[in-house]
């Protein structure tokens, strides 16, 4: 049975995922000598749930109260398979957030899931899920229309089948993804439709990687995955089509050093290439590193780094390399009382245009776990922007602050 704590998740970076973890084939592949302090099980203060049959269903509510005058409400179920093999999950959520003042700021948000596990024998698991959710675009974002009126709504769908397959000291893994998104129209603060349609989009991405343990303890691994981004709309001269194609080739290792350090780390090449000339083509650098160290049991520090191209929905320009560095640290002050901190960087340098943004984002989190019923997070969010080149867009500084109350069963 998975754990249940009651750790809020709003702003802060505890993430919920519906796919499920393909489990470790082996030994060689393991690294679990050491348990982070946001994964740490608690059983006396993890949620009971609801027994139903052979399956287990996990019911939450989460108020959050913003300094900025906003209130917002994500009622959520999990419902999850507790079987010795094979392993099933299914996820509802839903989001209402009511501003005092802004109330073009409201919005209502859902999102369903299910995602599942075929253990078709010890070394061979066979993945798939599917993801259905009505989202909003942050102001913040750097892609979304400038002075519009409401934020950009958006269905976004997705979909994803994968296999690994163990054998002596090699681990095999493919995976297919289809992702759609599907804008609505926006509006200018002077009442004129912003339209949306050239950026309705389909991306396929195909995976394949192979992982080679070379000790119990560390192996070595290539990664390869292809793309192709089409966008649903011809385009248009103010807006040219922005159908593209790409790759992103990775070598590195995955490791455990000691009870200290474990973590994964590659670099590599990437490349889309658009098929309307006007584009060309953005490539360089790839990179990726996922790294922990345990400086004692009650303390936990993180790294991760990533560089992938985005799309961009602006005029003029297709896509942008997209670069984030962060770094964290969750603390264990009491069995009950959780700390935890992040700061990072992200810089997007978009192709055909002259800009490129950098972004600061921060937080410090505070999460009181009373029982196995509720629990109180209190949250400060900092983000800021800086904006140069010819094309730059507006700098902003933002600070929240944020108060939520979990209750499951």
């Amino acid at each position: 049975m998975n754990s249940k704590v009651l750790l809020a998740t709003s702003g802060l970076f505890l993430l919920s995922a519906p796919s499920v973890t393909v489990a470790q084939q082996t030994d060689l592949f393991a690294r679990d000598r050491n348990v982070a302090v946001t994964q740490r099980g608690r059983p006396e203060l993890e949620a009971l749930g609801i027994r139903a049959g052979t399956m287990m269903v996990y019911p939450k509510l989460q108020g959050d109260v913003g300094y900025d005058s906003y209130v917002r409400f994500t009622p959520s179920v999990d419902v999850e398979s507790d079987w010795s093999r094979h392993a099933l999950r299914a996820t509802a959520e839903a989001g209402f957030t009511r501003y005092t003042d802004l109330t073009d700021e409201n919005s209502e948000t859902w999102k369903v899931g299910a995602s599942g596990r075929v253990d078709v024998q010890r070394e061979t698991q066979l993945t798939g899920g599917a993801d259905y959710a009505r989202l909003f675009e942050p102001r913040t974002a750097s892609n979304t229309p400038q002075a519009i009126a409401d934020p950009i709504e958006y269905d976004a769908r997705s979909g994803y089948v994968g296999v690994a397959h163990a054998f002596n000291r090699l681990r095999a893994t493919g995976r297919f993804d289809i992702v759609e998104l599907d804008y609505d129209d926006g509006r200018s603060i002077g009442g004129a439709v912003v339209d949306q349609d050239d950026r309705d989009q389909t991306t396929y991405e195909t995976l394949a990687r192979l992982d080679y343990a070379i000790s119990p303890a560390t192996a070595l691994f290539g990664r390869v995955s292809w793309n192709d981004r089409q966008f649903d709309d011809a385009g248009s001269l103010r807006t040219p089509n922005r159908d593209s194609s790409g790759f992103n080739a990775i070598v590195g290792a995955n490791f455990e050093l000691s009870n200290l350090v474990r973590g994964e780390a590659g670099v590599g090449y990437l490349q889309q290439e658009y098929d309307n000339p006007l584009y060309g083509e953005l490539s360089g650098l790839s990179a990726n590193a996922r790294l922990e160290y345990f400086a004692s049991p009650l303390l936990t520090l993180g790294l991760t780094g990533d560089r992938s191209v985005g799309d961009s929905g602006i005029v003029g320009t297709a896509g942008f390399l997209n670069t984030t560095l962060q770094v964290t640290a969750d603390y264990e002050l009491r069995r009950n009382i959780i700390l935890g901190a992040r700061l990072g960087r992200t810089v997007e340098e978009f192709d055909t245009i002259d800009r490129e943004n950098a972004r600061v984002f921060g937080t410090l989190r505070a999460t009181y776990l009373m029982n196995r019923r509720f629990g109180l997070t209190a949250a400060y969010d900092y983000e800021s922007r800086e904006s140069d080149g010819l094309n730059a867009i507006n700098d902003f500084t933002a600070n929240r602050v944020l108060v939520s109350l979990v209750a499951q069963y």
